[in-house]
């Protein structure tokens, strides 16, 4: 039991909705567009998952060896930085998440074609890319402009289209919903992680997010507790995320032209 735990704290199950979210959305939209298939919606959302913890894993490996997930670092305790899981478990973990997402994939290949042959290749890149290889999307400042585009282009469009095999306007749209937000999800990170992030190199930390205002906007939204009407606190989370989503735009923009 304790095993079991130790794995599923590796996994992350917290973060999982940020693989599923853009799935149900564009099973959602194929519904609604007399699309929808549950066998092939059922296995869209089991891939996204398999990917989604197979970069979870692979974050904690690299991190791990890149000295970000220090023994005072702030959030989550990391399975494989506490050794909990050793480094050998947890590579050979990612390596039957990756041909586990593939060889389910391989389904959705056969239906959907070429464009979720080459989503579902990139996917398996990105979740390894993001913090491992030469050039680490996070550690590179890019890893929102990645979110944006997996989390949220590529989940919502590709499940559309392995359902109806065609995709409009009002599906494209819908999708950067999901990819910002997990964006802003970054940011919120971004400003947990700053201290640490900075002694390992990470281009992310030494964005302008020090910033007094943004910093009180993101504690108060966390820290505040339950007070006045649903319709406050729903203004209140949409305005954190609006406000995430333009300001870190504005950073990731400056940050990667300079």
């Amino acid at each position: 039991m304790k095993s079991l735990k130790k794995w599923a704290l590796i996994a992350r199950p917290k973060t999982l909705s940020a693989g599923a979210v853009p799935v149900v959305i564009g099973g959602s939209l194929a519904y609604y567009y007399g699309a929808f298939d549950f066998f092939y919606f059922s296995l869209a959302l089991l891939c996204a998952l398999l990917i989604q913890i197979l970069a979870n894993v692979v974050n904690e490996i690299y991190d791990y060896q890149k000295g970000a997930d220090a023994e005072d670092r702030i959030g989550p305790k990391r399975m494989v930085a506490s050794g909990e899981i050793s480094l050998e478990s947890a590579k050979k973990a990612s390596y039957a998440l990756a041909a586990l997402s593939f060889a389910l994939g391989s389904i959705l290949i056969y239906r959907g074609g070429p464009l979720i042959l080459v989503i579902g290749v990139f996917s398996l890149v990105f979740a390894w890319a993001y913090t491992g290889g030469p050039f680490p999307l996070a550690y590179l400042g890019l890893g929102e402009f990645f979110a944006i585009a997996f989390f949220g282009v590529a989940a919502v469009c590709g499940t559309y289209w392995v359902l109806a095999k065609e995709l409009n306007s009002v599906v494209v749209l819908s999708s950067l919903a999901p990819g910002f937000i997990s964006a802003a999800l970054l940011e919120v990170n971004n400003v947990r992680d700053a201290e640490q992030d900075a002694r390992v190199g990470k281009k992310n930390a030494r964005r302008p997010i020090r910033s007094r205002s943004r910093e009180k906007l993101i504690r108060r939204f966390f820290n505040r507790r339950a007070r006045g009407s649903f319709r406050d606190g729903a203004y209140r989370a949409l305005a954190f995320i609006f406000g995430a989503d333009f300001g870190g735009a504005l950073f990731l923009f400056a940050n990667f032209f300079r």
